[in-house]
């Protein structure tokens, strides 16, 4: 249970990235809400929050994993149900496409900043 702040790190640092990109094309691209909205619900659907990822068939399951919070879910799950600990490897490979959208997400922010005063 040690590990679940670090979760919750990884987390923020995807979500704050993604707010980062998400609010300068708000600005510019109008329609961005009404997609976003869709994507959300798509999104919902295809994280196992309510459901567990073994009803989905195993030659699809591999799909799931390329939703991030499908690997914060899995991990919260296993840490707390199952008191089992995912591989090292895939614990670097979340936290590194974590701080790497926050910092994708930091740049594009900072490069757009400017123009968004000209936008409005």
């Amino acid at each position: 249970m040690l590990l679940f702040p670090l979760y919750v790190i990884e987390l923020y640092f995807c979500i704050l990235g993604l707010s980062f990109i998400l609010s300068v094309l708000y600005i510019k691209f109008k329609d961005l809400a009404h997609i976003w909205e869709i994507f959300l619900q798509i999104g919902f659907w295809a994280t196992p929050v309510v459901y567990p990822i073994v009803i989905i068939p195993e030659k699809y399951q591999f799909l799931l994993y390329y939703n991030p919070l499908t690997q914060f879910l899995s991990f919260s799950r296993a840490v707390f149900l199952d008191g089992t600990i995912f591989p090292l490897r895939a614990h670097l490979i979340l936290f590194i496409g974590s701080v790497f959208l926050l910092f994708i997400g930091y740049f594009i922010f900072r490069k757009m900043n400017a123009n968004i005063i000209e936008d409005l």
